[in-house]
């Protein structure tokens, strides 16, 4: 019956150390939780199959962000990983 207005009396006793205790359990929760719900890290260029590497190439020619020279020099270095 008297659980609940217990626990909290440890803090009321301990004063300034038993909040500062809180504060630090606080904290250390957030954390945890933070870090479970850190999206999964994005998939490396490396981590593409050669084929999808060579498509984007492509696209990325095709709207003029890269010159024909970039494309066929780094077309060349996804062929030489094959």
């Amino acid at each position: 019956m008297y659980e609940g207005l217990f626990q909290p009396m440890h803090l009321l006793i301990l004063g300034g150390c038993g909040v500062a205790v809180a504060v630090v359990v606080i904290l250390i929760a957030v954390v945890i939780l933070t870090i479970r719900r850190a999206p999964p890290p994005a998939p490396t260029a490396k981590a593409l199959p050669v084929e999808d590497r060579l498509a984007h190439l492509a696209r990325l020619r095709e709207q003029g962000l890269v010159s024909e020279d970039e494309f066929r020099q780094k077309r060349q270095q996804l062929l030489d990983e094959i």
